[in-house]
């Protein structure tokens, strides 16, 4: 591990340092999966579905990313959102296990839109 390495672990801001492994990543991919499918079917559902919209929408937001932060922050770091990833990423220069940031939430995207 290099300059940029260390500086993401010191820096704090990023999630990748969690997955230490190659056999973490399937939890941390199917960790990545589920919450962002939760965080999407309630922003979804809460704030742009006509039928269940509530005003009430961005407390259920940060009540669900709360709860997917103290469940997944220890099995992948709860990311839930590649921009989230990428940032630290570029400032540090550290891109271990970086595309399970990225295709997580991918397959969680088109796994929402097939449940709503």
């Amino acid at each position: 591990a290099g300059l940029g390495s260390q500086r993401y672990t010191e820096a704090g801001g990023g999630v990748f340092s969690v997955i230490q492994t190659d056999n973490q990543i399937p939890s941390a991919l199917l960790c990545e999966i589920i919450l962002t499918t939760f965080l999407l079917l309630v922003v979804c559902m809460g704030a742009l579905n006509g039928k269940s919209k509530t005003p009430l929408a961005p407390l259920y937001i940060g009540f669900t990313i709360t709860i997917n932060v103290l469940a997944g922050a220890g099995v992948s770091g709860a990311c839930m959102n590649p921009a989230r990833a990428f940032g630290p990423a570029v400032v540090a220069n550290y891109w271990d296990y970086h595309w399970v940031y990225w295709v997580g939430p991918m397959v969680a995207a088109l796994l929402a839109s097939v449940l709503m």
